[in-house]
């Protein structure tokens, strides 16, 4: 059974915010919300290649979750649009990590039974071509 979630937090956690990278990213900008952060350091404190947290950032700062300063540094853009997530996540971690596992099985499972139906598909295509 999942955890009880806000629906708010569940729309975070379905869309935007659907990796614990972004999650823990959130929460660093959270806790200095008067500080721009390098993303050097925060690829180093979450333990992330600095190309794999740009191109984190370029889809939460698409989202508005982020603001790039001229520096190159980041703040958080708006902890309204965040805080229900924060707070459920500080209030009970492990539920929203199981709903975040939880959201990307299913996501994995919809890809492999596309792969399987796509190649079906194409098998079954190829059979009329050759006929």
């Amino acid at each position: 059974m999942l955890p009880a979630l806000s629906p708010a937090v569940r729309r975070l956690l379905e869309g935007p915010i659907d990796s614990f990278e972004k999650l823990e990213l959130l929460v660093m900008l959270e806790r200095a919300p008067a500080t721009s952060q390098a993303p050097g350091r925060l690829a180093a404190q979450l333990r992330l290649d600095v190309p794999v947290l740009e191109q984190i950032l370029l889809g939460l700062e698409r989202d508005g979750f982020v603001d790039r300063q001229p520096d190159g540094s980041v703040r958080l853009a708006s902890l309204d649009r965040v805080a229900p997530l924060l707070r459920a996540y500080d209030d009970d971690n492990l539920s929203v990590l199981i709903q975040i596992s939880t959201i990307a099985i299913g996501r994995i499972r919809g890809l492999a039974a596309r792969t399987f139906a796509d190649a079906f598909v194409l098998r079954e295509k190829r059979r009329h071509d050759d006929g």
